[in-house]
């Protein structure tokens, strides 16, 4: 039996440059699909550094074109109320140049369902922005008040939340996306980036992170409803 795992994946950053990008998990068949899969996780301030229309004023170009001199400057972005994608990149941005950061606090999830042959893949962000990406590799973006989806998805923040207070620390990398039949759940976090992954229906009854992995599903279902209509 697969045992469950609820762990921490990588506090460190998952460094991709022009050099060593091939190692950033590759789960669809298309570039264009894995690259925004990848940004998902904001991990890789590279990624984001190839968007030419951002502009120097822009809280994420001050981020990601931040020098050692420019902590304080960053400190306010991370812990402002701005974009989680940016606030994630800051609190990166603060752990490698060894400056302090608040444990745990939640900013994103990503959640992934292997499916015969690809994977789907839903991300929610304190914001209040969900992203989904289909087996078929289309691409889905909604806002903060999307009805269907943002009470579900406030719910499954709530929940990540409380599993994310129990989790303890893995040092590695991010994994490659979980198979068919299995899932993982990447909690997105000022301290780093925590993991829980399984197989489908040893996750849905684990006593210690069940509730969270059913919220998920929750949440998928009401993604997947909305894109298909």
């Amino acid at each position: 039996m697969h045992r469950v795992k609820f762990a921490v994946a990588a506090i460190g950053l998952l460094v991709a440059t022009a050099g060593n990008a091939a190692e950033l998990p590759k789960p669809y068949k298309s570039n264009a699909t894995n690259f925004a899969y990848n940004l998902l996780f904001c991990d890789t301030p590279e990624l984001f550094i190839q968007n030419k229309g951002l502009k120097p004023e822009m809280p994420l170009y001050r981020v990601l074109h931040a020098k050692p001199a420019d902590a304080g400057a960053v400190r306010k972005i991370a812990d402002s109320d701005k974009d989680s994608c940016t606030r994630i990149l800051a609190y990166r941005w603060l752990g490698r140049h060894k400056q302090p950061v608040p444990p745990k606090t939640l900013l994103g999830v990503v959640i992934e369902f292997g499916s015969p042959g690809s994977l789907d893949t839903v991300a929610v962000y304190a914001d209040g922005n969900t992203r989904y990406i289909d087996e078929q590799e289309h691409l889905f973006s909604y806002g903060p008040n999307t009805a269907g989806i943002s009470g579900k998805a406030q719910d499954f923040l709530k929940r990540s939340r409380d599993l994310l207070a129990h989790l303890d620390p893995w040092k590695e990398a991010r994994q490659p996306a979980p198979p068919y039949g299995f899932m993982r759940i990447t909690f997105l976090a000022s301290s780093g980036i925590y993991f829980g992954d399984g197989e489908l229906r040893q996750m849905a009854k684990d006593k210690f992170g069940g509730a969270t992995v059913h919220s998920a599903f929750d949440l998928y279902k009401a993604v997947s409803a909305i894109t298909e209509k």
